[in-house]
């Protein structure tokens, strides 16, 4: 029995390792990615500050949209 068994560990073992090589990968990926966001500065916070800002002006809008809407029909907000 231990002659089937040890082929599974061993192709078990080679299945961690290539597991463990592409999650480092993954991290070398998003590593390199952030480096390309101190090449940027401050523009890019800005830019997410804005549209951020943007869209939370579009939710309250909406909000306020659909409480009026609630609010004539006589149902719940």
């Amino acid at each position: 029995m231990a002659c089937v068994i040890d082929p599974f560990f061993r192709f078990a073992e080679t299945f961690d390792h290539m597991d463990a090589a592409f999650i480092e990968a993954i991290g070398d990926l998003f590593t390199e990615s952030f480096k390309l966001l101190t090449l940027l500065g401050n523009g890019f916070n800005w830019f997410i500050i804005v549209i951020m800002a943007i869209l939370g002006v579009i939710w309250i809008k909406k909000m306020g949209d659909f409480n009026k809407e609630a609010k004539q029909n006589g149902t719940l907000k």
